[in-house]
């Protein structure tokens, strides 16, 4: 299955769980008070929030391994502005 087809298939997932919980196609019009705007500014801001900590998450076990293992552990800092600039957010791990 291509990764396109992975993505698809997971979205079809997330519409019908929600025709299960909500009993609805996607509300258009504002269907039972609903507010798509509102609803997706909610959801970026829980986005947010659960990818702020799952970097946290990542710094940590990154932490952690370099305490523990040494020179076992290779980093490589990602970063759009400097591809260098190791304060930067957005960590990928190797372990050799």
């Amino acid at each position: 299955m291509s990764s396109n087809e992975k993505v698809i298939q997971y979205i079809k997932k997330r519409l019908d769980k929600g025709q299960i919980d909500y009993k609805q196609d996607i509300p258009l019009n504002g269907e039972n008070g609903r507010d798509n705007l509102l609803e997706s500014m909610d959801e970026a801001l829980d986005l947010s929030i659960y990818l702020a900590a799952s970097i946290l998450e990542m710094i940590n076990k990154r932490d952690n391994l370099q305490n523990n293992k040494g020179d076992d552990v290779e980093y490589n800092y990602i970063s759009p502005n400097d591809p260098g600039d190791e304060n930067d957010w957005f960590v990928n791990l190797w372990i050799r």
